[in-house]
């Protein structure tokens, strides 16, 4: 008879959101395995910054611990939330669909953002942790600027395609829109999304 792990997964990550829940960073770490597999769906080039350093990829059970801590640090814990909305499990992986709602301890501001993560579990631990959320939503709580888009701000899309690429840039006002060459030197949060073929980066620039 063949062992099926879906029982020994949906148990593990059930426990797992469980002491999520509790807060505790080291007993959420002591479900990783010692070597795991942790990354984050940001831009790289967004990994790391002073005011979200938990955005990053991890390697090691001390790793998870740390980024639990550093979550904390950065947010209002008595208004932090997170709502399960399925958890999906097949063998060894499952994937946990969900929403958190936080507030930036910096900033003040609070967010919703909508997540999927997957999740691997071999002989009890989790050795697969992958990310994926509205990491503008983030992004934008933790900005130093909030608001409508006015003086210095402007809030844009772009289209990435084979040929130039270009920003469509709105003014704030509900007036006309218009097309800019992607030349600004601005400081840019990027949110990635794909729409058929079609991938648009999202942007919120500050001077």
């Amino acid at each position: 008879m063949t062992y099926d792990p879906t029982p020994d997964t949906r148990a593990a990550v059930q426990e797992l959101l469980a002491r999520i829940g509790a807060g505790d960073p080291d007993r959420i770490a002591e479900l990783y395995a010692e070597d795991c597999d942790w990354r984050l769906d940001w831009p790289e080039e967004e990994h790391g910054r002073p005011d979200t350093p938990w955005i990053r990829h991890r390697a090691t059970r001390a790793d998870a611990a740390a980024h639990f801590r550093e979550l904390a640090a950065h947010h209002v814990p008595e208004k932090a939330d997170t709502g399960v909305e399925c958890v999906l499990v097949d063998g060894e992986d499952a994937v946990v669909l969900g929403v958190i709602r936080q507030t930036a301890a910096p900033t003040g501001r609070s967010y919703t953002a909508r997540f999927a993560l997957r999740l691997t579990v071999r002989e009890g631990f989790v050795v697969r942790h992958h990310v994926y959320e509205d990491s503008l939503a983030v992004a934008r709580a933790f900005a130093p600027h909030e608001g409508p888009p006015g003086r210095g701000e402007r809030r844009l899309r772009r289209l990435a395609g084979t040929g130039p690429s270009y920003l469509r840039d709105s003014d704030g006002s509900g007036g006309s829109l218009k097309w800019l060459n992607l030349s600004s030197t601005h400081r840019c949060l990027r949110h990635l999304m794909k729409i058929g073929t079609t991938h648009f980066f999202v942007c919120e620039v500050f001077p």
